[in-house]
């Protein structure tokens, strides 16, 4: 609740949990070739992927206010998370089900 980095920035892995007891987790969008989620995505598929609706219902990413910034803003948004130092860390799928999630307890 401080507000302070847990960890590496913009490795992801943070986790939310979400109302069905389920939870979603952050991505890593460092260009870590092997971790990095936008790793090999073109400027373009960039772009493109912010101009879609939510995938994942329960997500927090706040989909509809990216979806009305300008081109350049998100070529901006995309050069930066681009030149970013790589930062090898698996945070595993963006989301877990409830069902999942109590499995991986047992």
């Amino acid at each position: 609740m401080t507000a302070a980095y847990t960890g590496p920035e913009f490795a992801g892995g943070l986790k939310f949990e979400v109302a069905d007891g389920g939870y979603t987790v952050t991505p890593n969008l460092t260009p870590d070739k092997e971790t990095g989620r936008i790793t090999g995505w073109s400027e373009e598929l960039f772009v493109n992927r912010f101009r879609q609706k939510k995938i994942i219902a329960v997500s927090d990413m706040p989909w509809d206010q990216f979806r009305n910034m300008s081109n350049d803003d998100l070529k901006a948004v995309y050069k930066y998370l681009v030149s970013l130092k790589p930062i090898k860390n698996v945070t595993g799928p963006t989301y877990i089900s409830a069902m999942d999630a109590k499995k991986a307890k047992k």
